[in-house]
């Protein structure tokens, strides 16, 4: 095999490795996600607005919906285009989502990293009614030092046991009012 096949599949295959939220890449630091979250407090109110508007629209990705036709339920493609057009000025890399009937638990999902049951996701969240989520979960000052724990406590238990942790954890980070940052993997 030649040298330059070689270089160019290892860059084809790093490309599709972090295009498709392989770990050679990690979450926006909360520093980050908290700067975006202030400069762009509208956009996000915004998104918010639409999506509890919205009723029956669970998930907007970048490239497909849930339903995957919501036009059924009197969501316009002009209106999925807004929601993207927002995505792409919040760096909200796998949309949006709002999985419950009552809407009090909406989340805007900023970034995810690994693969399958493997991986971990970092996103804001709007929640109606925080005493009663947060409530159940881990609120921490820092989701960057929460997360570098438990990525180190699940490297040690798999160099031991030989096989992964099957530790599975979340936590919040208040910003302001109603909205969180939210780690989980």
């Amino acid at each position: 095999m030649s040298r330059k096949f070689v270089l160019v599949r290892v860059v084809t295959t790093a490309f599709l490795f972090t295009s498709c939220g392989g770990h050679w890449r990690e979450h926006p630091t909360d520093d980050m996600m908290i700067k975006m979250f202030r400069e762009h407090r509208k956009e996000f109110e915004t998104l918010l607005e639409m999506i509890r508007h919205d009723k029956g629209l669970e998930r907007v990705w970048p490239k497909s919906t849930r339903p995957e036709d919501p036009a059924k339920i009197g969501v316009s493609p002009e209106r999925i285009a807004e929601y993207r057009r927002l995505f792409r000025v919040l760096n909200l890399e796998m949309g949006i989502a709002d999985y419950r009937d009552d809407q009090t638990y909406i989340e805007f999902l900023a970034s995810s990293v690994g693969m399958f049951n493997r991986g971990s996701g970092k996103s804001y969240l709007w929640l109606a009614n925080p005493s009663v989520d947060v409530n159940s979960a881990l609120l921490v000052e820092d989701l960057d030092a929460f997360e570098a724990r438990q990525t180190k406590e699940r490297k040690k238990i798999s160099e031991a046991t030989g096989h992964g942790s099957g530790i599975h954890s979340r936590a919040y980070r208040h910003i302001e009012e109603h909205w969180y940052l939210y780690y989980e993997d």
